[in-house]
């Protein structure tokens, strides 16, 4: 399936979910109104706190303050309620479900959309750089500033389940390029570079479940 209609199944889902939202949102309104009429002479009111109240605390106010009498008359709006919420739910798993079954497959045409990555953790801290994504269309870049001696420790730790990984390290005019694909576990010879501020550049060729750990501690 394309992408196009993956995104279309998606937004057309979201709107199923808020056409089912919204209606919840209507009946849970008259549902408030219809209990406190029974309970309460000022139904109207209550109705407005259950509505207006963000996150569901109107509704747990009513419920703990609002209903303090018994009820004098059946809630017609109860079993609609009911039936509505559980629609919103299903369609909540529903949509979710599709949407993440639909975009785990054919997963390489993910990489065509530029900047586009799914699964993707970066993280960075003191000396070392890692890097993991299930697919990726994007580009990541990194300049740090290095030692003779970090420069003669770079070390570089990576793997991909598929297609092709790539480090690219750029200082001036000179450029190196490394395929990191299938594990790859190596110091890496930068004798070419000064030290100094280095470039890192990764990109990839349709490379699946990557990772990667760059490090240049100076002590091993």
């Amino acid at each position: 399936m394309a992408l196009a209609n993956r995104t279309l199944f998606v937004l057309a889902g979201s709107a199923v979910f808020l056409l089912l939202w919204l209606g919840f949102i209507v009946l849970l309104g008259f549902w408030a109104y219809e209990d406190a009429k029974t309970r309460s002479d000022k139904p109207l009111i209550w109705m407005l706190i259950v509505l207006l109240v963000p996150n569901f605390l109107g509704l747990l106010i009513y419920l703990l303050m609002g209903r303090t009498k018994a009820k004098t008359g059946p809630n017609r709006f109860k079993k609609p309620l009911i039936a509505l919420a559980a629609s919103v739910l299903l369609a909540v798993a529903l949509i979710a479900g599709g949407a993440a079954w639909l975009f785990t497959r054919d997963a390489a045409e993910l990489h065509s959309v530029p900047g586009l990555s799914v699964g993707m953790i970066e993280s960075s801290w003191g000396k070392q750089w890692n890097l993991s994504f299930k697919v990726s269309g994007a580009e990541f870049n990194k300049t740090v500033d290095l030692s003779q001696a970090e420069l003669e420790r770079f070390h570089v730790s990576a793997s991909c389940d598929s297609g092709r990984l790539y480090l690219r390290l750029s200082q001036g005019a000179v450029e190196q390029d490394f395929e990191l694909s299938g594990a790859f576990d190596e110091r890496l010879d930068l004798s070419a570079f000064q030290p100094g501020k280095l470039h890192l550049l990764v990109y990839n060729d349709e490379a699946k479940n990557a990772s990667l750990r760059m490090s240049w501690r100076e002590s091993p």
